[in-house]
């Protein structure tokens, strides 16, 4: 009877769960910009809105428990023709959170503690298409490896009893899975008098497995898909020491399906971005575009509330 109810309710639970995180965060890390939040807060503290999608405590408390970190490099590759070009694209990403868990406060208030680490390389090749003025079309096909590790540490009198059942299952484990990421994207592009209106939309599914694991909980099949949507605007500042800078607007739609939609608990977000943007120029030719530094907003999501975000090689 036990055993009935644990492969007909707590198993997929559990199955849906861990591929939650590795969907999640293939999609913190889905973009060509590495993302630094190295301050969070509450927007709602000093805008007068009461919503409870601009942000809150609990939401601010899980961004500050929240660090990612990725690096990505792209190269453009020799094949190419008249409107169309090709390109080869990689990243590696981190990310982790620990926090403190209560339970059974009433009987022991001590607190556990939760260390969550996942650590991604990702691959991918893919081609642009220039054929209409002003328009980008391009495709991408990827691949990732991610691991996952788990470490849980059992202060609480009362949670100690369960860790012999727990352990290596629910807490002290680690776990890998293997990912493919197709997507598809456009992108309008409108320049006058140095001023930028650009507009993209990129669609992403990626399908994957875990892997290296014989017990049946960390058998997972992952299943998910974003559509993000964008529109940018820049305007220029002014130029300096070969530097330009801009300021930056953006606003974000972002659509999820299967385990993206569990792990953010919603079937969409916003986000809005406001950048100082500076122009590398020959200083970093080649490998370095632009590095800005700004404000991002997210509305709607788990991730609810604001940030204060570095980043490279934006879109």
């Amino acid at each position: 009877m036990a055993e009935g109810h644990f492969e007909g309710e707590i198993l997929p639970i559990i199955q849906r769960n861990l591929a939650g995180t590795f969907a999640a965060d293939a999609v913190i890390h889905d973009r060509e910009t590495v993302t630094i939040g190295f301050v969070n807060f509450d927007p709602s503290g000093f805008i007068p809105i009461d919503d409870d999608n601009l942000g809150g405590d609990d939401a601010n408390r899980l961004k500050n428990e929240l660090k990612t970190i990725t690096i990505p490099l792209t190269l453009s590759l020799p094949w190419h023709g008249h409107a169309w070009e090709s390109y080869a694209t990689g990243r590696l990403g981190y990310t982790q959170r620990f926090h403190d868990i209560t339970l059974y406060e009433e009987l022991d208030p001590t607190r556990d503690h939760e260390k969550l680490k996942v650590y991604s390389a990702f691959l991918a090749g893919g081609s642009h298409w220039d054929g209409i003025k002003n328009w980008r079309f391009s495709a991408e096909l990827g691949t990732s490896i991610r691991r996952l590790e788990q470490e849980y540490i059992y202060n609480n009198s009362i949670s100690q009893i369960f860790q012999p059942v727990f352990d290596g299952v629910l807490t002290n484990f680690s776990l890998n899975a293997w990912m493919l990421h197709p997507s598809l994207a456009m992108q309008y592009q409108k320049r006058w008098s140095k001023h930028k209106l650009k507009y993209r939309s990129r669609f992403s599914y990626m399908y994957g497995e875990s892997f290296g694991s014989e017990i049946e909980p960390h058998k997972v099949n992952i299943g998910a898909s974003s559509w993000r949507n964008t529109l940018y605007y820049a305007h220029p500042i002014g130029r300096a020491l070969d530097i330009s800078f801009a300021g930056q607007l953006s606003a974000s739609r972002v659509d999820l399906t299967g385990n993206t939609n569990e792990a953010f608990q919603t079937p969409h977000y916003y986000e809005f971005g406001f950048d100082l943007l500076m122009g590398t120029g020959a200083y970093g030719e080649g490998w370095l575009d632009n590095v800005s530094i700004g404000l991002l907003f997210n509305y709607g999501s788990v991730l609810k509330g604001g940030s204060l975000v570095f980043n490279y090689n934006t879109y």
